[in-house]
């Protein structure tokens, strides 16, 4: 059986890259989520499960939000599509002021 630091190993050397990557046993690990989400640009958490505990979780909401937009925040405003950052939290949190902020977009 795998233990938690072969887990954050196999995501530092990318090994695992999404959340259904994660042995079922430690996706409940916060470090091992912030893990994944620190080594991919905070990209993962928009393909979690909608239901995911993880997509309500403010706190890992925003650092993955945070995460990516300081990676692409130019793309994206190139692009007019800052609103498809409301994909990396639950719709509970889309009215969130402090979601909305950091995005800089109202959801659509």
């Amino acid at each position: 059986m795998e233990s938690k630091d072969d887990i954050l190993n196999k995501i530092s050397e990318h090994e695992i890259e999404y959340f259904d990557d994660i042995p079922e046993e430690f996706r409940n690990n916060e470090e091992i989520i912030y893990a994944l989400i620190d080594e991919n640009d905070g990209e993962p958490l928009c393909s979690f499960p909608e239901d995911s505990a993880w997509k309500k979780d403010k706190k890992l909401v925003m650092h993955a939000i945070e995460t990516y937009l300081n990676i692409y925040r130019n793309d994206l405003l190139e692009d007019d599509s800052l609103h498809i950052m409301y994909d990396y939290a639950h719709e509970d949190l889309h009215k969130d002021e402090d979601i909305i902020t950091l995005i800089g977009v109202e959801p659509e």
